[in-house]
């Protein structure tokens, strides 16, 4: 049920008595009331009074139910398509309005010593259509409406019972409103999308011959992207257009129509891809943005779920529109009519990527592809007023109006531009950052290593760092076998400084849900730039990343930094394929060796595995770390547990607010923490801190900083009945708990999970089963946690990555000459023909043996959209389109020969054609 709004009717009932009293004279005068002196015509003042009084709580009851949507539930009928109430949600609405109108004016006479009772009403609504509704009036038959005088020895009552009619066109109206919305709000997503999306550019090209070195570290100009961005006035038009179609509603009945933006929130999210061109396509330094062309690209548009969608998104119950979990939609169309209104939440056509036909072995210019995705969250109030019925209100006479809320949150996503992509390889594909590159960071990033921390860009190949035994949950010793150093553009900083990375670098990371996996601001460009073969998530506000500390740190926000940025990574970490940075745990970007490989000997407390040529040896951990079985114990530098941990540290002191004296060790050295050295968490009483004196005292408002961790799984500190307390913490509902598999936190305690839910400690396939982990046909088709050509399914028994049915025979792997075959990914012969992805300039396709080699299909030379040049070469007249570098050049195999030159094959393989005749030795 939606929440009941508060409407504070009381002060503005007195308000409007004290007007009444004022407009009506001495008639209404107010009196002091004596039991004794009693006449007959000052019942009639009473009656008159109480009759003036009714009439006015009618009036304004009616008004406050225009003004509130129509509805005591909710104000806003539409959010992202139509939520209007039904006529039976409206008549109730009005009766209680008037209600809490009649109830505070009643007891505001009854305060003054007149007798008034509660009367009865019933408006005339004829039925609950709409048809049966008055669209010029409203009225209210009132009975047992008596009011007078009563006292021990004196009793006068009169029954002033009557009709009350309104010259409001409520109905009209709430009519007007409802069939407004029958056309989706006067059509107003799609006016978004034609009016404010579709009329500007989202996209623009750029050119210069090597990276950026602008104002902001691009090709392109702040300018330019200034003109594209979305700013609030380009709403404006749309707003209006679904503002004409309201008042057109009204034409001829004098009422007129307006709105207002009560909030709005505005995000315009940048994207950049780098491509080489060919000189013939762009000139240099040309900067254009892009027409819009639904042919060629994909413009998404979609409902903007997001924590950011509105300012205040919603007081009422729904909480508004949805702003993460798109199911609430569900509960709205519940609760109010669906009126079958035809709205697209995407628009999708199929995306074809444009090519432009160019090789890096001729002059090419480098190409920046910029786009923006916009998103547009308002908070809207169209109102509609009939000049020709005034009311009063505390601000004077105001027209009676009607108003409805909505709320609008949509976004558009916008693919970079692509026209101008080529194909290279990875030793010449241009790279200056955006979609292409390395997971990186930036110079003054710390390496965690046996010695402390190093800056990422000193640390040298043979190098050993801490990483991490994820299978073991220990710290461990392991070889930096390869680095990298690319120039990229732009970094994300994270948490003020905590880390700066690029966005497809992966991150141990907890969802909240509980679930542990890597991580990456953007996932898809990780998946494409790592080798990790498990489920790459991404990483959004509210997550944890895992520290050197064993510690989760909370991703509290994620900025990006434009601008060209030399950055420096850690490409393979042998066997582990881990490392700390800036006491994070990230992945390197290989898997280096296949399987998992973990230190095959035990070593001491302060001690930890290492590797030492081919062999094993244990090595001490970082000084500091606690130790010993006792407390108030820390290692030293040569990996032993000798040292007096320092002053302040509670390291599990007995007692409440204790903590280590910084000189002694054990219990002996546990001293009260007083001016502030014990931290909050050393009270053994839940939600209570130390204070500087160094006992539990309760903190009775805010408990974000205080450590919930003694109230255990799914309980959070909070304030019960005034006191810090432990309580149920619903933003962990849902999340994993207990120290078993497939137990989630549900209204603060830890139950059993529902059937099907993926716990992160089942095995890959398996899911949650009557509350443990194992195999279920019935949730196997939903997990993709498999590799190509495979999916989940069941072999002897158990779960297991099966052969995928449904990729049987389809093409897979990088250049089409290959199709799944079981569980892999294989050359298939009858590929054989078809067109195959090189990096060559010429047409290849795939031979017989299913492999991307066969250079006698290759007739026809390098010209646009994959044509022929029936003679074999391009011609100067250009009529294949082709640049001006490839005129009179013909295809040998794979690469470009001038016309006449001899062509010869040295084998079956890609790149083994040379522009020379054919000898004994080159065949």
């Amino acid at each position: 049920m939606r929440k009941k709004m508060n409407v504070k009717a009381s002060a503005a009932a007195l308000v409007l008595v004290s007007l009444l009293a004022v407009v009506a004279g001495a008639l209404f005068t107010l009196h002091s009331y004596d039991k004794f002196e009693v006449d007959r015509s000052r019942q009639n003042e009473i009656s008159t009074e109480a009759a003036i009084t009714l009439s006015r709580a009618i009036s304004l009851g009616i008004n406050d139910f225009a003004l509130n949507g129509f509805s005591k539930n909710n104000k806003y009928w539409y959010c992202n398509y139509p939520l209007p109430p039904y006529t039976d949600e409206a008549n109730e609405s009005v009766d209680w309005f008037v209600n809490e109108r009649i109830r505070n004016y009643i007891q505001a006479l009854r305060e003054q010593g007149k007798f008034v009772n509660m009367p009865d009403i019933k408006n005339d609504v004829a039925g609950l259509e709409i048809t049966g509704l008055n669209m010029d009036s409203i009225s209210y038959d009132v009975s047992n409406y008596i009011v007078g005088v009563e006292s021990d020895e004196f009793t006068e009552k009169q029954d002033i019972s009557s009709r009350y009619t309104n010259p409001f066109k409520v109905w009209l109206m709430y009519n007007n409103f409802y069939d407004w919305m029958r056309d989706n709000a006067g059509h107003l997503t799609e006016n978004i999308y034609t009016e404010v999306f579709e009329n500007k550019a989202c996209q623009a090209i750029s050119t210069d011959c090597d990276c950026p070195g602008s104002e902001n570290g691009r090709f392109i100009k702040n300018a330019t992207i200034d003109e594209m961005k979305l700013e609030i006035e380009d709403v404006y038009p749309a707003l209006d257009k679904s503002l004409e179609e309201l008042n057109a509603k009204f034409e001829g009945t004098g009422i007129t129509c307006e709105y207002r933006i009560e909030k709005y929130h505005i995000e315009n999210e940048e994207k950049i891809d780098y491509s080489y061109a060919a000189d013939s396509y762009l000139d240099q330094g040309k900067t254009d943005t892009l027409d819009w062309d639904q042919v060629l690209y994909n413009y998404e548009y979609k409902i903007w779920y997001d924590d950011f969608t509105l300012p205040n998104p919603g007081q009422d119950e729904l909480g508004g529109c949805p702003t993460t979990d798109p199911e609430i939609d569900a509960t709205y169309r519940e609760q109010r009519i669906n009126l079958d209104v035809d709205v697209d939440e995407t628009e999708s056509v199929e995306f074809e990527d444009g090519t432009c036909t160019s090789n890096v072995m001729f002059e090419l210019f480098h190409v920046e592809e910029f786009a923006l995705n916009k998103k547009l969250g308002l908070l809207l109030t169209y109102s509609c007023s009939d000049p020709s019925v005034s009311i009063e209100s505390p601000d004077g006479l105001k027209p009676f109006t009607g108003e409805v809320g909505l709320r609008v949150s949509v976004r558009m996503d916008c693919p970079t531009p692509s026209l101008t992509k080529v194909n290279g390889n990875d030793e010449n594909s241009f790279i200056c950052g955006g979609g292409g590159g390395s997971s990186c960071f930036p110079a003054g990033t710390k390496v965690l290593t046996p010695g402390g921390e190093v800056n990422i860009e000193d640390v040298e190949v043979g190098q050993v760092v801490i990483a991490y035994d994820l299978e073991n949950d220990r710290q461990v010793v392991s070889r930096v076998s390869e680095i990298e150093s690319p120039v990229r553009e732009g970094v994300y900083v994270i948490n003020d400084g905590l880390v700066e990375v690029t966005d497809e670098h992966p991150f141990r990371a907890r969802k909240k849900d509980g679930t542990v996996a890597w991580a990456a601001i953007d996932k898809e460009h990780a998946k494409e730039d790592s080798e990790i073969n498990e489920p790459i998530l991404g990483l959004e506000i509210g997550d944890f990343l895992f520290t050197s500390g064993n510690s989760w740190a909370e991703v509290e926000s994620m900025v990006y930094v434009p601008g060209a940025v030399q950055t420096y990574n850690l490409k393979q970490v042998d066997f582990y394929n881990n490392f700390f940075a800036d006491n994070l745990l990230v992945h390197n970007k290989h898997m280096g060796v296949e399987g998992d490989i973990f230190c095959p000997i035990e070593c001491p407390e302060c001690q930890m595995c290492a590797m030492d040529g081919d062999g094993w040896i244990c090595i001490p951990v970082l000084m500091g770390t606690s130790c010993g079985e006792d407390v108030c114990m820390i290692c030293d530098d040569a990996g032993a547990c000798t040292l007096p941990a320092p002053q302040g540290m509670p390291d599990d002191c007995p007692g409440d607010c204790m903590v280590c004296d910084g000189v002694n060790m054990g219990v002996e050295a546990c001293i009260l923490g007083e001016g502030g050295l014990a931290e909050d968490y050393a009270c053994s009483v839940p939600c209570y801190v130390c204070s500087a004196d160094a006992v539990c005292d309760k903190i009775p408002e805010d408990f974000s900083e205080i450590d919930s961790s003694l109230c255990g799984d799914c309980q959070t500190c909070g304030l019960v009945n005034g006191l810090p307390a432990c309580m149920p913490d619903v933003e962990e509902d849902g999340d994993q708990c207990g120290a078993g598999a497939c137990q989630i936190c549900e209204n603060g305690a830890c139950v059993q999970a529902d059937d099907g839910f993926k716990d992160t400690d089942c095995d890959i396939c398996e899911v949650c089963v009557t509350g443990d982990c194992g195999y279920s046909a019935q949730f196997s088709g939903s997990l993709d946690e498999c590799g190509t050509c495979q999916a989940c399914g069941e072999e002897n028994g158990e779960a297991a990555c099966v052969a995928d049915p449904v990729a049987q025979g389809k093409v897979c792997g990088g250049n089409g000459c290959s199709t799944c075959q079981g569980t892999e990914c294989l050359p298939d012969s009858s590929t054989a023909g078809n067109l195959c992805a090189t990096d060559g300039p010429c047409e290849t396709r795939c031979s017989s043996e299913g492999y991307c080699d066969d250079g006698s299909s290759t007739r026809g030379t390098h010209c646009d959209a994959g044509l022929d040049c029936m003679s074999g070469v391009c011609q100067e007249d250009g009529n294949c389109g082709v640049p001006a570098s490839f005129y009179g050049k013909q295809c040998c195999g794979d690469i470009l020969c001038n016309a006449g030159d001899p062509c010869c094959p040295h084998g079956d393989g890609i790149g083994q054609w040379t522009c020379s005749a054919c000898d004994d030795i080159t065949t």
